[in-house]
C-alpha cells in the first residue's frame, strides 16, 4: 500500500509545445496538496508512469466571473449598473397582484447624521422582508420615510454654525436657521440614500416621504384638527419633566433612566401652633432634590400611619422635637444621625390624620414675601397635608415635602388641595425673579441650596443616596421639573380601547408585546408641544384677546381661505406661518378679533406617529378609497427603544382617529454593540461606519451576518471573525456555482431538464435527499416570513444550511466518484442537481444577498449555449417568483434516513482517520451498535450509499459486544452530591456492569438508585457524566462514535482489498493529471506504468479489470506494463511528471 499523505509535487515538465514552460511554471507555483490518506502497508520500490494524449486539447472560452474568484467589488458594481439598466426593481414591483397588499411603513431615520451600523442592520431586515413579499406576488408599499424635524437636527445646525444657544439662534434670525436645518437635512438624505442604495436596499428612493414636506406637515395639521373635533385637544399646565439644555418639555417616552448618586438631605420645617404639646416641634422631611426646598408650599402624611413626635439633640446642644414615622425613627435616628438609643425619648405616638392641617414655618420665610403672597390666595400653603397614595415608609421620614410646581405627583397633591404650581425656574433652568435664588440653576446648584438651607438651621443631616433618574433622550443630561403649559393629546380614559386593539398585534418577540402592554397600562395624556424652532408649527391661531378662545386650523387651504391669501403657500413653517394672521367673528362674544399662532412647533414624534397614513398621501392627495385598500399596516420593524417612541405614537394616535390599530404585526430588534457587548462610541474608540463592513467583506455579506446575527430584542455583539465566517461560507456558495461549470465542462454534459432529471435511472438516493431539503427548505424559509411567523432573524439560516451541509458537505462528496469517473448520464444527472439546486437557492438567498444572488443566477442562466434562458426564462433573480413546495419532492423520512447515514459515514470515516487508512482502500467489513430506537431501519435503507462513500464492502448490524470498563467520575460527584458522594461512589464500584448497559444506552439515560436500602424513598440518578469510561473492542477491530451509534472497523487487510486501493490511487493520480493538462473526456491517452513484477502481481494492474477501470474513470486507451523505469526505451510521451509519495515515486 501506499504510504501516508501526498507530498507537494516535484514536477518536470518535458512537452514539445509551445506552452510547456508557461505549464511548468503554473505547475511550480500552485503545487496541489490533498488531505486526503492512505494505508501504512508498503508495496514495492519505483512505479513509473508514462501519459501520451490521443487528441488536442481545448476548453470552451468563459468570460463571465463564474470561472474566477469571488471579487465582491466587481459583482456589486456590475449587479447595480445591471439593475439601473434593466428597470430590475421597477418590473419587480409592476409583477404584483394589485389586490394582495403588503402595506410596510419605514420608520424614518433622523437625518441629523450619518448612517451607523444599528440604521444598516434595521435596514437590511427591512429589505429582507420587502423582497420576499414582492416575490411572493404581493404589491409591496416600500416608500422610505426620513426625519427631518426636531431637537437632533437643530444641535447638529447649530454645530455646523458654531452656535450654542437659543438667544443665538433668535441673532442669526429664525428663517435663516431654519433654511439651514432644511440644507443640512436634505444633504444627509441624500447621503444616507446612497448608503443604503450601496446596501442594496430595494425602496422608492426617487420618492421618499419626507417630514418636511408641506404635504406631510399638512396631514399633521389634519390629525390636530380630528383629535380637536373629537374633544381631546386641550391646553393644561402642568409640572413636567423639563430638558433645560435645550428649553423644552419632555413627555415620558423621551426619557430614559440611569442610575445616579445624589445628596439626600433631612430639612426640619418648624410648626406655628398654639398648642403647648408642639412647642419647639419641627416636622422633619427627606428629598433628593435640593433645588425644590424654595417652591415647597406644603408636607403631606399618610393619615393610616403612626407618627412620633420625638425629644432629642439635634446638633445644637439644646433638646428640641421632631415628628417622623415611628416606622422609620430607629432608622432617622440611629443609623442616619448615629444617635445613641438612650439619647432620645418618645413623647408620645398618633396618626397622621391627627396632624392635618397644621401649620409651619418655611426654612426661608424670613428672605422673601413670596410665601405671603401665595398664602394669602392660597390658605392651605404651609400646612400639613393627608395622603395615603404618595408617602410611604420606604425611605426618609413618612413626612414628604410637597413643591406643586417641580413634579407630577405634587402637582396633583396641589390641585386636590387648592394649592397652585409654584416654580420661578427658566426654560435654561435658572431661577429668576425669585430673591434671593435668581440666578442659581436647578439641580446643578444643589451644594449651594444645602448650604442656604444651613445657614437658615434648616439641615439636619445629609448623605449619599443611589437611584434612577430620567435623563433627556437628546441632551443626555439630568432633566428638572417645571411647570409650563402645553398642548396635550387626552389619551389616558381610553387605555381599555388602546388594549383592546394592542391584543389584535402579532409581536415578535412576544415579550415586545407584553411590554407594550405595560407601556399602555401606564400612558398619560400625550404633550404634543415643543418650544422649538425647526418641527410643524402647531395649527392653532389664538384670539389675541382672549387667549381661551382658539382656532385649529386643519389644512393650508383652510388657513388660505381664513387670511384671504392669493394663493397657497408653498412652504408651512415657521417664519412663513407666523406671519399670516386673520381676523374672523368669535364664537365666543360675536364680535371680530384678531388671530395670530401660538408659538409651539409639534413634538417630532406626531412627525413620526402620523407616517401611517401621511406615507400614503393621506389626506393631502388622495381620498379614504385609499386609505381604506391599504390600512392598517401588514408589519413594521424598528428598535427596542421604539416600545415608548414610535410604536407608541402610531398606536395612540391610530386609536384617537380611526378607531383601530395601525399595525398588525410588529418585529423589535435590539441595539449593536461592540464584539465585548459594548455600546458603540466615538472616545472608546469602537464606533465603526457600515462602510468600514462593506469595504472589507462587501454588502452581502454584511447582511448575511445582520440578518441571523441577533434573536428579536437581543442586542448584536458585532464581532469581525463571525464576518470571516460568513465570508467563508459566500465563498464555499460561489464555488459551487463554479464547480458546475468546470465538471460539466470536463465531462461534456449539459443540465437536464428537472421534468427528465427525475426520470433518469441515474437519479438515486442522494439526488432524492437534495431535492427533499430543498424543498423543506422552501417550506421552512416560507412560514418564518409568513403573517403569523416572522422569524427573520432565522429566515436565512435553513438555506445557508442546504449550500453548505446538503450540497457541499454531502452531496458533492458522496457523488464525487459518480461526477468524476461515472457514465455520462451519471456526470449529467450530478452536474443537473447542482445547477437546478444551486438556482433554487439563490432565489431563496435573493433577499438576503441581492447582489451574490443576482452574479450567480446570471451566471448559470446565462451557460449552455441558451439552454439555462429556455429553463429560466426571467432576466433576473429578483424577478423569479417566490419558490414553492413540490410535495412530490418532499420526503421527511429520507432525510432523517440521510440524518442517520451522515451519521455513520462521519463515525466510519473518523476510524479511518484513527488507523490512517484513507477510503480509497476499501476495508472488508465495519459493525454497527445503535443507540436510538428507530435509526436501525433508516441504516439500512441507506446501506449502499453508506457503503460507497466509506469505501466499505459490508455493514454488519448485529450488535458487536464491547467490553465496558466502568469508573466514578469522582470530580463531577463529589461537586454535585456532597455528603453523599461515598455512598455513589460505592454503588458504582458494586453495579460497574449494570451502569456499563446505562452507558451502552446513550449519554442521555439515567439510572436512579437508592443509596439507602433502609430509605427507599430517598433516590439519586446518575447518567454518563458521572462515570469515566473505557471501552476496549475486540481484537482487529477499531471503535469511532457517532451521536447515535458505534462503529466497529475490521482492520484486517487482504491482498484483495490492497489490490483495488492500488488501482484506485493509480487512477486518482491519472485523474489529476489529466486535470493539469485541461483534458476533456474525450480526450484519450496511452499510459506506460513501471512496477516491479511483485507490485505488478500483487495489485493486478495489468490485467484485464486494471485496464477497464483506468479506461472507465481516466479515458486511458492503452495500458502498457514495464518492470523499470529503463524499460520505458523510446516510448512517445506528450507529457511526463515524476511524483513523490512517500518512499514511492511515480513517473508520468
Amino acid at each position: 500500500m501506499l504510504g501516508v499523505g501526498i507530498q507537494q509535487f516535484a514536477s518536470r515538465v518535458v512537452r514539445p509545445s509551445h506552452s510547456s514552460s508557461n505549464l511548468k511554471s503554473n505547475l511550480v507555483a500552485n503545487p496541489r496538496r490533498s488531505a486526503v490518506r492512505f494505508g501504512e502497508r508498503h508495496v514495492g520500490p519505483l512505479h513509473y508512469l508514462f501519459l501520451r494524449t490521443m487528441a488536442s486539447t481545448s476548453s470552451t472560452t468563459d468570460t463571465s466571473t463564474s470561472r474566477l474568484g469571488f471579487d465582491f467589488r466587481t459583482v456589486e458594481s456590475k449587479t447595480r449598473k445591471f439593475w439601473d439598466a434593466e428597470g430590475i426593481y421597477q418590473r419587480a414591483k409592476a409583477k404584483a397582484d394589485p389586490k394582495k397588499k403588503f402595506f410596510f411603513v419605514d420608520g424614518p431615520p433622523y437625518t441629523s447624521g450619518k448612517v451607523h451600523l444599528g440604521t444598516a442592520w434595521n435596514k437590511t431586515l427591512k429589505d429582507v422582508i420587502s423582497r420576499v413579499k414582492r416575490m411572493q406576488g404581493y404589491d409591496v408599499w416600500d416608500r422610505p420615510g426620513y426625519d427631518m424635524h426636531g431637537l437632533p437636527t437643530e444641535k447638529a445646525t447649530e454645530k455646523e454654525l458654531g452656535i450654542t444657544t437659543r438667544e443665538e439662534i433668535l441673532q442669526l434670525g429664525t428663517e435663516k436657521f431654519i433654511e439651514h436645518c432644511r440644507a443640512l437635512c436634505i444633504r444627509n438624505m441624500n447621503d444616507m440614500t446612497e448608503v443604503f442604495k450601496a446596501m442594496g436596499v430595494w425602496m422608492q428612493w426617487d420618492d421618499p416621504y419626507i417630514s418636511i414636506d408641506r404635504d406631510y406637515m399638512e396631514g399633521e395639521w389634519w390629525l390636530i384638527k380630528k383629535v380637536h373635533d373629537a374633544g381631546r385637544l386641550y391646553e393644561g399646565e402642568k409640572t413636567m419633566t423639563w430638558d433645560s439644555v435645550n428649553g423644552t418639555a419632555l413627555a415620558k417616552h423621551e426619557l430614559y433612566y440611569s442610575t445616579v448618586v445624589d445628596k439626600a438631605i433631612y430639612v426640619r420645617f418648624k410648626l406655628l401652633s398654639t398648642d403647648p404639646a408642639w412647642e419647639n416641634t419641627s416636622v422633619v422631611i427627606w428629598t433628593t432634590t435640593p433645588w425644590t426646598i424654595p417652591f415647597n408650599l406644603a408636607v403631606m402624611v399618610n393619615p393610616d400611619i403612626n407618627y412620633c413626635q420625638v425629644e432629642l439633640d439635634l446638633g445644637t446642644g439644646t433638646k428640641e422635637r421632631v415628628l417622623v414615622a415611628e416606622a422609620l425613627l430607629k432608622d432617622f435616628v440611629e443609623n442616619k444621625l448615629k444617635l445613641e438609643a438612650e439619647s432620645y425619648k418618645v413623647l408620645r405616638t398618633m396618626s397622621g390624620a391627627s396632624l392635618k392641617g397644621l401649620h409651619y414655618k418655611h426654612p426661608f420665610d424670613d428672605v422673601t414675601n413670596k410665601y405671603k403672597e401665595l398664602k394669602a390666595s392660597m390658605p392651605s400653603v404651609h400646612t400639613v397635608l393627608l395622603n395615603s397614595d404618595f408617602v410611604t415608609t420606604e425611605v426618609g421620614t413618612g413626612i414628604v415635602h410637597v413643591a406643586p410646581g417641580c413634579g407630577p405627583e405634587d402637582y396633583v397633591v396641589g390641585q386636590q388641595n387648592g394649592i397652585r404650581p409654584f416654580n420661578a425656574v427658566n426654560v435654561s433652568g435658572v431661577y429668576e425673579g425669585f430673591e434671593p435664588f435668581n440666578g442659581l440653576l436647578a439641580r446643578m446648584d444643589d451644594p449651594k441650596f444645602i448650604e442656604l438651607i444651613k445657614k437658615h438651621g434648616s439641615l439636619v443631616h445629609q448623605h449619599d443616596y443611589e437611584h434612577d433618574y430620567p435623563f433627556g433622550e437628546r441632551s443626555k443630561e439630568p432633566v428638572i421639573y417645571r411647570t409650563t403649559k402645553q398642548w396635550f393629546f387626552r389619551v389616558e380614559d381610553m387605555k381599555p380601547k388602546l388594549l383592546e386593539e394592542h391584543e389584535k398585534i402579532k409581536w415578535v418577540p412576544e415579550a415586545a408585546g407584553n411590554s407594550f402592554r405595560s407601556w399602555l397600562e401606564n400612558l398619560r395624556d400625550n404633550s404634543i408641544s415643543k418650544q422649538r424652532f425647526w418641527g410643524t408649527p402647531v395649527p392653532i391661531w389664538r384670539n389675541v384677546d382672549d387667549p381661551s378662545d382658539y382656532v385649529v386650523i386643519g389644512s393650508v387651504k383652510e388657513l388660505a381661505d381664513l387670511a384671504k391669501l392669493p394663493a397657497l403657500p408653498e412652504d408651512i413653517h415657521i417664519p412663513t406661518v407666523d406671519k399670516i394672521s386673520f381676523t374672523k367673528v368669535s364664537a365666543k362674544d360675536g364680535k371680530e378679533h384678531v388671530y395670530k399662532r401660538v408659538p409651539d412647533v409639534l413634538d417630532v414624534w406626531v412627525d413620526a406617529g402620523t407616517a401611517s397614513f401621511n406615507t400614503l398621501r393621506y389626506p393631502a392627495r388622495v381620498g379614504e378609497d385609499v386609505l381604506k385598500q391599504w390600512f392598517p399596516m401588514s408589519f413594521i420593524l424598528e428598535g427596542k427603544d421604539q416600545i415608548r417612541g414610535w410604536f407608541n405614537l402610531l398606536h395612540v394616535l391610530s386609536v384617537v382617529v380611526f378607531g383601530q390599530r395601525s399595525f398588525n404585526a410588529a418585529y423589535m430588534h435590539g441595539f449593536i454593540n461592540d464584539s465585548m457587548g459594548r455600546k458603540m462610541s466615538k472616545s472608546l474608540g469602537n464606533y465603526i461606519l457600515p462602510a468600514e463592513v462593506t469595504e472589507k467583506y462587501g454588502a452581502d455579506v454584511m447582511r448575511l451576518y445582520m440578518t441571523s446575527g441577533a434573536a428579536p430584542a437581543l442586542d448584536l455583539n458585532y464581532n469581525f471573525k463571525d464576518l470571516d465566517g460568513k465570508m467563508k461560507n459566500t465563498k464555499v456558495f460561489w464555488n459551487l456555482h463554479k464547480w458546475v461549470f468546470d465538471t460539466a465542462d470536463a465531462a461534456e454534459v449539459e443540465p437536464m431538464p428537472l421534468d427528465q432529471l427525475v426520470k433518469s435511472p441515474a437519479f438515486g438516493l442522494e439526488e432524492k435527499y437534495v431535492f427533499a431539503r430543498l424543498n423543506s427548505t422552501i417550506a421552512q424559509m416560507t412560514q418564518y416570513v409568513s403573517e403569523g411567523d416572522y422569524r427573520l432573524n432565522e429566515f436565512p439560516i435553513p438555506v445557508e444550511s442546504f449550500l453548505l451541509d446538503v450540497l457541499s458537505h454531502t452531496y458533492l462528496q458522496l457523488t464525487w466518484e459518480k461526477a468524476s469517473s461515472g457514465s455520462d448520464e451519471e456526470k449529467a444527472v450530478t452536474v443537473s442537481v447542482v445547477y437546478h439546486s444551486l438556482v433554487q437557492a439563490m432565489t431563496l438567498l435573493a433577499p438576503v444577498m441581492p447582489f451574490f444572488s443576482e452574479e450567480v443566477y446570471r451566471n448559470l442562466r446565462g451557460a449552455f449555449d441558451g439552454l439555462g434562458v429556455k429553463f429560466y426564462p426571467e432576466e433576473s433573480v429578483h424577478l423569479r417568483a417566490w419558490p414553492t413546495v413540490d410535495t412530490a419532492l418532499l420526503n421527511p423520512q429520507l432525510e432523517k434516513d440521510m440524518d442517520a447515514a451522515k451519521d455513520a459515514i462521519t463515525a466510519v470515516l473518523g476510524g479511518r482517520d484513527k488507523i490512517g487508512v484513507g477510503v480509497k482502500w476499501p476495508l472488508q467489513e465495519v459493525r454497527v451498535n445503535v443507540t436510538l430506537p428507530g435509526y436501525l431501519p433508516s441504516l439500512q435503507r441507506c446501506e449502499q450509499l453508506i457503503l460507497q462513500r466509506t469505501g466499505v464492502k459490508k455493514l454488519n448490524f448485529e450488535p458487536l459486544k464491547v467490553d465496558v470498563e466502568v469508573r466514578p467520575n469522582s470530580k463531577v460527584i463529589g461537586k454535585q452530591f456532597g455528603s453523599k458522594t461515598q455512598a455513589v461512589l460505592a454503588y458504582i464500584q458494586n453495579n460497574a456492569s449494570t451502569l456499563a448497559d446505562l452507558v451502552e444506552k446513550g449519554p442521555n439515560e439515567k439510572h436512579t438508585f437508592s443509596p439507602d436500602a433502609s430509605k427507599p424513598s430517598e433516590t439519586l440518578s446518575l447518567t454518563a457524566e458521572h462515570l469515566i469510561v473505557k471501552r476496549n473492542a475486540p481484537e482487529n477491530y477499531v471503535e469511532s462514535s457517532g451521536q447515535f451509534l458505534q462503529v466497529f472497523l475490521n482492520t484486517v487487510r487482504t491482498p484483495e482489498l490492497d489490490q483495488e486501493g492500488y488501482l484506485r490511487e493509480v487512477t486518482r493520480r491519472v485523474q489529476m493529471l489529466r486535470k493539469k493538462l485541461s483534458l476533456k473526456r474525450k480526450d484519450k491517452v496511452n499510459l506506460t506504468v513501471a512496477v516491479d513484477p511483485v507490485a505488478a502481481k500483487l495489485v493486478h494492474v495489468a490485467g484485464t479489470s486494471g485496464k477497464e477501470f483506468l479506461d472507465e474513470r481516466a479515458g486511458v486507451n492503452v495500458l502498457r506494463i514495464v518492470s523499470s523505469k529503463s524499460g520505458f526505451g523510446d516510448v512517445p510521451a506528450d507529457f511526463t511528471a515524476t511524483e513523490k509519495v512517500k518512499q514511492f515515486t511515480v513517473d508520468i
